[in-house]
């Protein structure tokens, strides 16, 4: 009887699986009649394009899928459109290499190819797309859409030295946006060299960018008159404070102090808080002949490629500020191949990854970042914060003690900052020990560094303490540092809440424990953790039914976590709702997170009141 009863089921799974077969391969055979009738003469002639109705129903039971001109465009576009140029380079490098005759295929890994870094196989592109069809072309035929090559290639020859061929190649731009950012700042800047009395005091239709950087070309050759005449008529309303102090030093070194120290005052007052113009003021006003002044960003001295590259590292920041974010991509490894020791432009590149959501390669930028540079502190702190997502507590806790170490060899300051990182490592791991003596030290050398005042970005140092002193059973302690990082932060709806919460919970300063939960409330009125201390005071000070109210919301906002389960099975038990308070308690019990002490300290008392109620 079983032995027939085995046989019905095979029968009946292998006509199941005929008709399955039968309906995918009807279905497949008439898209591909429909497809071939309105679109036969925009089909490919590759016959692979058009899989079988096998492969089509059953492609990862039959038939590994073959790397297709259409499978590897489709592919690579699809790649490109999630921002994984790596994965698009791979797909579009092997179309550029079998279909080599068709240029739109090698436009495109030339892109990805530079987007990436890859700058060997970019040149390797560029050159065999320029000899074997641009040269080939009539220039009017072609337009805009090799202007990046050309510029690209001038890039190389700017690199090289080789002045006279850049020239050439900078005349093939043709007349797109693209061209017009980069005739006149090309020119000026290889005139410098093979011309300098072209460069004329002329701005029209200048951009004011264009202008800055005309004017630093003609100070590179000496013509301070030109540059002087040039510098003023930027308009500084438009520029950077990093672009401000550029223009302060300009003026420092043309001996026009009081021009320099007005423009930084003016500027001050537009970029309010701006420490570092702050600081260029002070230095101004009291140290007229400073040598460090005169020479204040004075990158350009180094010559085309260095100042070039800065211009266009400018260029793709405008790009960011309008959110084009692959132009950004595209201009600051453009600008990082031209000078690849200016530091700052990594810090953009790798801020795009890892907004793209290329972890891997954002790192790998981050660590670029030299240790003297302005911005190493952020990288660091950039890199702590990718692993810290990615639980590689033991990484993170290796890249700040190794930097701090870099800090100590170079007979640097240790910087206050690492060891803010490191306390928030060091709690990750649960090594609640170290972590306070991390922010502890964090916090003496931030004092000790800034003349006894902790600096703004260290005051979250008290927040972070606070919360491992409240674990480890230190409440006094905790309660101090989170006053003080109230004093700082008096409308952070984090801070309030958790100190609010805490007073809550302990059923002490209930009053001002609302009044800090209502303050929160108002700062973040869909958090429903702080919905949920809001209905805990009131349940604390016996408004059950208002409790009710704020802890069902909480639990709309949070279904699934254990402490707002908790919390309204409780209120509602106190309303003699007693079924759901049951409930409620078991489902606080089935959704506990194990890796939160909070709710793994609440598991035995919850137990209990499910066996008996409150």
């Amino acid at each position: 009887m079983l032995r027939h009863a085995n046989l019905y089921v095979m029968a009946y799974f292998l006509r199941t699986l005929f008709i399955y077969l039968l309906f995918i391969g009807a279905t497949s055979f008439g898209i591909h009649r429909v497809y071939y009738h309105y679109y036969a003469d925009e089909l490919p002639t590759d016959t692979q394009l058009f899989p079988t109705s096998l492969t089509f129903g059953l492609p990862s039971l039959a038939l590994q899928p073959r790397e297709t001109e259409t499978g590897l465009l489709l592919s690579g576009m699809t790649a490109q459109n999630r921002r994984d140029w790596q994965e698009a380079w791979k797909n579009f490098s092997k179309l550029n290499d079998r279909y080599d005759s068709n240029p739109d295929f090698a436009l495109r890994a030339f892109a990805l190819a530079l987007g990436n870094g890859q700058f060997d196989k970019a040149e390797d592109i560029a050159h065999k797309l320029n000899e074997s069809f641009v040269k080939k072309s009539d220039p009017q035929d072609l337009g805009t859409k090799y202007d990046l090559i050309y510029l690209f290639l001038a890039f190389e020859m700017i690199k090289d030295e080789n002045y006279q061929e850049a020239m050439s190649l900078t005349e093939n731009l043709t007349n797109g946006p693209l061209a017009k950012f980069s005739q006149s700042l090309l020119e000026s800047w290889i005139n410098a060299e093979i011309n300098p009395a072209a460069i004329t005091s002329s701005v029209e239709d200048l951009s004011p960018l264009q202008m800055f950087y005309k004017a630093l070309a003609a100070e590179y050759v000496e013509d301070y008159a030109t540059a002087k005449a040039i510098m003023n008529k930027v308009d500084y309303n438009i520029m950077t404070p990093e672009k401000i102090a550029t223009i302060a030093g300009f003026y420092v070194r043309m001996d026009q102090q009081e021009k320099a120290i007005d423009l930084v005052r003016r500027n001050l007052v537009k970029y309010a808080g701006n420490e570092d113009l702050g600081i260029l003021l002070a230095n101004l006003q009291a140290q007229s002949t400073s040598a460090h002044l005169r020479g204040h960003n004075d990158f350009h001295f180094k010559g085309p490629a260095v100042a070039i590259a800065k211009a266009y590292h400018d260029f793709a920041l405008v790009m960011l500020s309008e959110g084009a974010i692959d132009s950004t991509l595209l201009f600051s490894r453009m600008a990082a191949y031209l000078a690849p020791e200016l530091d700052d432009i990594y810090i953009t590149i790798a801020d795009v990854l890892k907004y793209q959501g290329q972890d891997e390669q954002a790192l790998e930028e981050y660590k670029k970042i030299k240790a003297d540079d302005e911005d190493y502190e952020r990288a660091v702190a950039e890199r702590i914060s990718i692993l810290l997502d990615r639980k590689d507590f033991a990484d993170a806790e290796a890249i700040i003690r190794n930097s701090l170490k870099i800090q100590n060899d170079e007979g640097m300051s240790e910087s206050p900052y690492f060891y803010f990182l490191l306390g928030n490592a060091q709690r990750e791991q649960k090594n609640y020990t170290d972590a306070i003596i991390s922010y502890t030290r964090s916090e003496e050398l931030g004092l000790q560094q800034n003349d006894g005042e902790l600096p703004t970005t260290l005051w979250p140092i008290y927040y972070a303490r606070a919360i491992v002193y409240d674990i480890t059973d230190q409440w006094e302690k905790s309660e101090k540092d989170l006053l003080k990082a109230l004093e700082k932060f008096p409308n952070s709806p984090i801070i309030l809440n958790y100190l609010g919460y805490a007073y809550a919970d302990r059923e002490m300063n209930l009053d001002n424990a609302e009044e800090m939960i209502s303050q929160a409330v108002l700062g973040a009125p869909n958090d429903p953790y702080i919905i949920d201390s809001m209905g805990w005071i009131l349940y604390r000070k016996g408004d059950f039914h208002s409790a009710v109210n704020f802890l069902e919301r909480a639990a709309s906002l949070k279904p699934y976590h254990m402490v707002i389960n908790d919390h309204l099975g409780d209120a509602y038990w106190k309303v003699g709702r007693k079924v759901e308070a049951y409930y409620m308690w078991q489902r606080a019990l089935d959704y506990y997170d194990s890796s939160d002490e909070e709710q793994m300290r609440m598991i035995e008392k919850t137990k209990q009141k499910v066996e008996a109620g409150l």
